[in-house]
């Protein structure tokens, strides 16, 4: 699994990166990248076909998350108000898309867990099903 807070909008590196990420899908790689922060789409995120793609939420509960149906950036989570930890043993409190990526990475690590023959297909149908039918809750595998 690959967890990508990254992008870019130079289209010199829409291809390359198009080819790259749709590789790792056909290799059964699942791929979480976080949208753009600014109000413009930006690549990796816009390539839904071979990942998935998240935009932060509001939502407090880090097991909480949404699905947009018919929209590029799907997931959302938990990325607004986030306490990090910074330099000197440090804290701060920060806001963006960075943050929710790695909470989907987090329920998806749990899908796995429980189902670790499941394809990147496989993961993203869960993940919709999930949000859909629970409100974006998922339970520990204990629970079920």
């Amino acid at each position: 699994m690959i967890n990508l807070s990254l992008g870019t909008t130079k289209p010199q590196f829409f291809n390359p990166l198009h080819d790259l990420l749709d590789r790792a899908y056909q290799a059964g790689c699942i791929v979480v990248a976080a949208a753009n922060n600014l109000p413009h789409p930006s690549f990796p995120s816009v390539f839904s076909s071979s990942l998935i793609s998240v935009i932060k939420s509001s939502e407090t509960d880090p097991l909480n998350f949404g699905f947009h149906f018919g929209q590029v950036i799907e997931l959302t989570a938990p990325g607004v108000n986030i306490r990090t930890p910074w330099l000197d043993k440090g804290y701060r409190t920060l806001t963006g898309n960075s943050f929710a990526c790695p909470h989907i990475v987090g329920i998806i690590a749990r899908l796995l867990e429980r189902y670790p023959d499941m394809t990147p297909f496989q993961v993203k149908s869960a993940l919709y099903a999930i949000a859909g039918e629970n409100q974006g809750r998922i339970e520990s595998p204990e629970a079920g």
